[in-house]
């Protein structure tokens, strides 16, 4: 695990609940309950492979400006204070502070010039990026109104590179610093992508046709088809609102 890798997602939900029972229909999960620093319940989400997320209530904080429930991606970082440090002075904002997470780990949300979200992760205990198989994360994605308005930020935050996509005008495939492609920076319509600039987590799942139709069954819905790109991916939201991309798994990774 280094610099810049993906770890972990969580969801922030209003009704954690009602959330467990909509993604373990959707993604076959099971569920252990672990506790937060504040005491709070901290579900982690399994796959026959391992833990692949969590689901959590929204801190009052983010209930209180009206967020609607949000998929967040973690990133690995060496010092989490460095980096919050590095991202203030390219242009991002810090929104919460380096905090305790769980055991022994930190974490620390930080928004990017255009607005959008990610937490970074100082510790060793996750690894939720590994799995495969479906239920996993397996991939993700920002998506912008401006993507080379971001772009050097997160090569300055994290030693990524990025190469532009000849599959997304404008786009870029975001490479970590050996070289692996681990994520894509693409520009998608405010008709789509609605009123907020955010990280999006792409889930595996073994038939998309079966999965869409289970997300509209436990009063989710499919916003948008995305056939750009390398393999086609659903735009989704929970009966919540929160969003979440669908895409297959790959036939040797099963």
């Amino acid at each position: 695990m280094a610099h810049g890798d993906f770890v972990w997602c969580d969801l922030s939900a209003y009704r954690p609940a009602k959330a467990r029972r909509f993604y373990a229909r959707l993604l076959g999960w099971r569920y252990r309950r672990e506790r937060q620093q504040d005491g709070s319940s901290y579900h982690v989400a399994s796959t026959p492979d391992g833990a692949a997320g969590a689901i959590f209530q929204m801190p009052a904080k983010f209930r209180k400006i009206g967020l609607p429930s949000f998929w967040m991606p973690y990133i690995h970082v060496d010092d989490a204070a460095a980096t919050c440090a590095r991202a203030r002075g390219a242009g991002g904002k810090v929104e919460i502070e380096p905090m305790a997470f769980l055991q022994n780990e930190r974490i620390a949300l930080i928004r990017d010039p255009l607005g959008a979200g990610f937490t970074v992760y100082e510790g060793t205990g996750l690894r939720g990026a590994s799995l495969r198989g479906a239920g996993r994360a397996a991939w993700r994605g920002l998506y912008v109104s401006r993507p080379s308005a971001v772009a050097r930020f997160y090569e300055t935050l994290f030693g990524w590179r990025m190469a532009p996509d000849p599959s997304r005008a404008g786009g870029f495939r975001v490479h970590s610093a050996d070289g692996a492609q681990i994520a894509e920076l693409a520009e998608l319509d405010a008709s789509v992508r609605g009123s907020f600039e955010f990280w999006g987590v792409h889930f595996a799942v073994d038939d998309l046709t079966a999965a869409e139709a289970t997300v509209q069954r436990g009063g989710g819905a499919v916003r948008y088809r995305d056939a750009d790109g390398d393999e086609p991916a659903v735009l989704a939201q929970d009966a919540d609102g929160a969003a979440f991309f669908l895409r297959e798994t790959e036939p040797w990774r099963r």
